[in-house]
């Protein structure tokens, strides 16, 4: 997958670096250089940067600073953070650039934006006892290291989810209009599906490469079935994917959309066979031979539809529509030098979900242009060569596959949330 038009946690730190100091600039250009950023650092707790962007945006360099932000707190600590790089590359305070102090600043962090959409969600129900119970949740905890996710455990799946955003994206283009409904004016964010079977479900175990096999019934597990303590960033990151989920979301939070993509089974063979050591013997799988069969789809799919239902009933929506895509999908080679390559296969079929929602605070808000709204889906990139297969507007009378009708009925559902934290 490409890269291109992305931006990571870094790329986010280094743009808002260089908007609060145009910000600091513009407050500051009436007053001498020196007395002006004296004043702005002394008032920088007024500033948003602090109180709205996640701290994990400034660790890496507090740490890289020596700045003990234990000890000065958060606030204090990313003060020092701007301060620093400001001294380091001063800004110009006769440039017509920072006439424009109403630049959005509270607009540039994608990161923040996708992350909340599941985030603001798993923190009311987590605290209900009712909820958990209703939605069959064991668990959730939030990664400690490296991208930011979650491991999701629930009463009727034995193994663990993990959920974790890869990559986040601005909009392209700011909507000028309520109606102005296209990829390029959404926040979007690119999230992994993994899947760690667990260790007596050998059935499935089984359906997983050797590797995977050998890595899940290691030390690199603890007894939560999850990764233990650093042992993640050990791992080669395609170890236990499953799927990958794009979240797209409109500036003013109205329009939100999940897009699943994944093979109905992810097969990687090894053209010149392979050898792996267990802990009591060499396994070898012959020239060609399958190495993993994961049924993809199907644990992708089970994620996708109770993040829906939870979806709908924290946010009493429901979806606009639903739609199937289906293509031809690919097998992934794996050479002696570890190189990858994708081969077209007509065995394997890769299919997409794509679903659309409306969240209102408005009883007769409508939306008028479904159709339209379908016809943006074809736009993204999952869905280049695809067959729609299926597709539904309106509460669908029976369940068909891959369309769960009880997502229409989500936010009518009778699940208390008296026992719920105040957040």
């Amino acid at each position: 997958m490409s890269n291109q038009g992305f931006v990571s946690r870094r790329d986010v730190f280094s743009i808002l670096i260089k908007d609060a100091v145009k910000i600091i600039a513009a407050f500051t250009k009436e007053s001498s250089k020196a007395d002006g950023m004296a004043a702005s650092m002394e008032g920088f707790e007024s500033l948003p940067i602090a109180s709205t962007y996640p701290w994990e945006l400034f660790e890496d360099e507090a740490r890289r600073l020596g700045i003990d932000y234990q000890k000065l707190g958060k606030v204090e600590a990313i003060k020092r953070v701007i301060a620093h790089q400001i001294r380091q590359s001063p800004p110009d305070f006769n440039s017509d650039e920072t006439n424009n102090k109403f630049e959005a600043i509270l607009h540039i962090d994608p990161v923040t934006e996708i992350h909340a959409i599941f985030d603001s969600i798993f923190r009311i129900i987590i605290p209900s006892d009712s909820a958990r119970s209703f939605f069959r949740i064991k668990g959730i905890s939030e990664k400690l290291t490296g991208a930011l996710g979650w491991y999701l455990w629930f009463e009727d799946r034995p193994g663990t989810y993990l959920l974790e955003l890869i990559e986040a994206e601005s909009p392209r283009k700011w909507a000028t209009q309520e109606d102005d409904y296209s990829l390029e004016s959404l926040f979007s964010g690119h999230f992994r599906i993994k899947y760690f079977p667990d260790d007596s479900d050998s059935e499935l175990l089984e359906k997983f490469s050797l590797s995977e096999q050998i890595v899940r019934t290691s030390d690199f597990f603890d007894t939560t079935g999850t990764p233990a303590f650093g042992a993640s960033t050990e791992m080669h990151d395609t170890l236990f994917m499953v799927g990958n989920l794009d979240v797209l979301q409109s500036p003013d939070k109205r329009f939100t959309e999940f897009f699943l993509n994944a093979p109905d089974h992810w097969v990687t063979r090894h053209p010149e066979g392979f050898e792996v050591m267990s802990e009591s013997n060499a396994v070898i799988l012959a020239p060609g031979e399958n190495d993993r069969t994961a049924p993809a789809w199907q644990l992708s799919w089970w994620l996708l539809d109770r993040l829906i239902m939870l979806f709908c009933f924290v946010k009493k929506t429901a979806p606009l529509c639903a739609a199937v895509f289906e293509k031809d999908g690919k097998v992934f080679e794996i050479g002696r030098d570890r190189v990858i390559t994708e081969k077209l296969d007509p065995t394997v079929k890769e299919l997409n979900l794509a679903t659309i929602f409306m969240v209102s605070d408005k009883s007769d808000e409508v939306v008028s242009d479904v159709d339209g709204c379908i016809a943006q889906l074809k736009e993204h990139r999952f869905f280049s060569g695809a067959l729609l297969t299926d597709i539904q507007k309106g509460i669908p009378a029976i369940d068909r596959d891959w369309i769960n009708s009880r997502w229409w009925h989500a936010h009518h559902m009778d699940v208390s949330l008296e026992d719920t934290a105040p957040c």
